[in-house]
């Protein structure tokens, strides 16, 4: 355990209590800065004394008592003289949680997530530490649903979705492999799209396949995957970049997942960008009929639209352009022959 950041962490804790910050905060508001900033200093091990146990385990018990009877500001008080007074006792993590939960109760979740981050942070054997995470993700999923921070416990202030999924990153960095990993990503993903922060999305559904590519979430993450990149598609007319990333998740999702109860979604989708692709070969096709005149460059270009999308309406007029420049193309040598 290293002494300097303990104490630094509970002198932040009570001497500001309307800026809940920890030290790895004092540099950035971004709770995945939480995991930087380590020290290369030598952990010191400090064991309290048996007098201090005791001390500890008889406050906690009437914490643990106050918060029963419904008095959580008395029991409040004393797990945050606990963790100020007793810090190496083993009763600390407890009260801590004990006390994260009083605050979470009221909405205050900001303090409620920093507390129970710092148990992961000082406490990282902690035998709750499948409890911690939990929590951490209730706390998350509360602000996903729309709960609002509440100032002093009693007074909304604002709905904060981004911080949703900045918590949802932290449970995703915290427990790897856990069952809260990749439903934090899932999260993640939905916010980010319903936000228009594609980009966000779009990370944590690639981490979702990548890292649980056997879980349960991971068709939804291939088809959500070729839905974002569906919204970004400003048209034929422009850069096909996400058009041709949708289209490959759309194939993955039918190759993968062909029981899926979204098959007929994902045909559907993919049926539409694939027009939207055979679009942007029609145009560039004509462009370069008309002010290239490229006749061979356009051929290539009308197959390639044939052959993204075979059955649709462009293919067939791309068909016809095809026809027509190979009659053209004929019509010399008939002439001759019938001369």
């Amino acid at each position: 355990m290293e002494i300097r950041k303990f104490y630094t962490f509970f002198y932040l804790l009570v001497v500001t209590p309307f800026i809940w910050v920890t030290p790895a905060q004092a540099i950035s508001w971004n709770p995945l800065k939480w995991f930087d900033g380590e020290d290369d200093d030598e952990d010191v091990v400090v064991v309290a004394t048996p007098e201090e146990q005791a001390a500890a385990k008889e406050m906690f018990d009437r914490a643990v008592a106050y918060q029963f009877e419904g008095r959580e500001g008395r029991a409040a008080d004393l797990y945050e003289e606990i963790t100020e007074d007793y810090p190496f006792t083993d009763v600390v993590p407890e009260a801590m949680f004990n006390w994260a939960g009083i605050y979470a109760e009221t909405n205050r979740f900001k303090k409620a997530f920093t507390l129970l981050q710092s148990i992961i942070l000082v406490q990282p054997q902690y035998e709750g530490f499948d409890n911690v995470i939990a929590e951490q993700f209730e706390i998350a999923t509360r602000i996903m649903e729309g709960e609002r921070e509440k100032l002093f416990g009693t007074i909304p202030i604002f709905r904060y979705y981004t911080r949703a999924i900045q918590y949802f990153q932290v449970i995703a960095r915290n427990a790897p492999y856990s069952e809260y990993a990749p439903l934090s990503l899932m999260n993640i993903a939905i916010l980010g799209r319903d936000l228009e922060k594609e980009v966000i999305a779009v990370d944590a559904l690639d981490q979702l396949i990548n890292f649980y590519p056997d879980h349960e979430l991971a068709p939804e993450a291939y088809f959500l995957l070729a839905e974002v990149f569906s919204s970004l598609i400003d048209g034929p007319n422009y850069d096909q970049g996400s058009t041709r990333e949708a289209i490959s998740y759309y194939e993955d999702f039918l190759i993968l997942f062909p029981d899926s109860p979204r098959v007929p979604e994902a045909e559907q989708g993919l049926a539409a960008v694939e027009e939207v692709f055979a679009q942007s070969k029609f145009l560039m096709g004509d462009y370069y009929l008309r002010h290239i005149r490229n006749e061979t460059a356009a051929l290539t270009l009308y197959n390639e639209t044939i052959t993204v999308a075979p059955n649709s309406e462009t293919a067939k007029r791309a068909q016809e352009r095809i026809d027509r420049i190979r009659a053209r193309a004929i019509a010399p040598v008939i002439g001759v022959e019938g001369s």
